[in-house]
């Protein structure tokens, strides 16, 4: 395994912390795309990317794509990861390889040392012997770790240089998208139900339920004394999973009960219980906790949530620009046979 993979096996890159022995190798590839298992993938100038590094960036979301029900298009879902992977790694060096053609090019090490330090005190308990031995167990060096980790913080705020800082959100923008997409912020009519489900056939064999009858005519005695509340009349009686939570089936819109429940509910008030609806698989007793009417959120409820999503676009704008300033600046080798982000189908 190449030194840049193990500079990464314990940095994630997006937070920069420490996070422990994790090679590659355990994300094992379906047999399926032929990649290769070793090697360089690609070189930004003189800056090298090796397989390694790339599939320790892949590696968690294909370990997903590998252990879920996905069949369809396996393949290609496959490529796509490593490409995403690959793409990121590229513009990481892209970003790296500038900084270094900046006059006086030159990272702050007390910044490097902050960084060192917080990931001691926020991983390792403020134990450095134990980071110190996380690292000797990865076969990795301090100055190894510090480089990996100048990047990083290189990267970041470089980021914050040519993207972030160059972001600005009008109060006008905010009101115009909010009146272009209020229909986003409505909130649907709901119900809080507490429901007690009665089985009158068994769910897996659809033969009769045996006592049936009987159990709902002791539920039916139970709430005719009075003394018990609903939430316990459901953890005594109710046949659904429901049951233990004294039957509360949470937040939901009309629409998602079935009809007969619709109907039965739908001129019940808060703190009022229907009688008993049949169907040919229970019987249900509904009680109304509460209920939502619908409404649309106001401005100022989501003015901050639109103006989060008008600075994610822009951000991306930018990057994007300013990632294309820097593949057409500097010079970018994918090897042969390793899929390439860049190719066109």
């Amino acid at each position: 395994m190449s030194g840049t993979t193990m500079k990464y096996l314990l940095l994630l890159i997006s937070n920069l912390l420490l996070v422990g022995p994790l090679a590659w190798a355990q994300y094992r590839q379906p047999d399926l795309p032929p990649i290769p298992v070793e090697g360089f993938a690609a070189t930004v100038n003189g800056r090298i990317i090796t397989i390694g590094d790339v599939m320790v960036l892949a590696g968690p979301e294909l370990e997903r794509l590998q252990t879920s029900a996905i069949t369809d298009d396996i393949n290609e879902r496959y490529l796509d990861i490593f490409k995403r992977a690959l793409q990121a790694r590229i513009e990481d060096a892209l970003i790296l390889e500038e900084f270094s053609t900046m006059e006086e090019a030159q990272f702050p090490e007390y910044l490097v040392d902050q960084e060192v330090d917080r990931v001691i005190r926020e991983r390792f308990n403020n134990n450095r012997a134990t980071f110190l031995e996380a690292l000797s167990g990865e076969e990795m060096s301090m100055e190894d770790y510090r480089t990996t980790l100048r990047d990083q913080l290189i990267v970041r705020q470089l980021q914050q240089l040519e993207v972030f800082s160059k972001i600005a959100v009008s109060p006008k923008a905010v009101r115009e998208l909010y009146e272009q997409e209020k229909d986003r912020y409505i909130e649907p009519a709901a119900l809080l139900l507490r429901v007690i489900t009665i089985r009158r056939v068994d769910p897996i064999t659809g033969d009769p339920q045996a006592g049936a009858e009987a159990k709902l005519a002791a539920l039916q005695e139970a709430m005719a004394a009075g003394d018990q509340p609903f939430s316990e009349l459901a953890k005594t009686y109710s046949d659904d999973s429901f049951a233990k939570e004294g039957g509360l089936w949470g937040w939901r819109q009309p629409r998602d009960y079935l009809q007969t429940i619709r109907e039965a509910v739908e001129p019940l008030q808060p703190g009022e219980t229907s009688g008993v609806i049949e169907t040919e698989a229970a019987w249900y007793i509904l009680h109304v906790e509460d209920r939502r009417e619908e409404t649309t959120k106001s401005f100022e409820e989501v003015r901050d949530e639109i103006e989060g999503a008008i600075r994610q676009k822009e951000a991306q704008k930018l990057r994007d620009q300013w990632i294309e300033r820097l593949r057409r600046k500097h010079y970018v080798h994918v090897y042969d046979g390793v899929p390439n982000p860049y190719a066109t189908p």
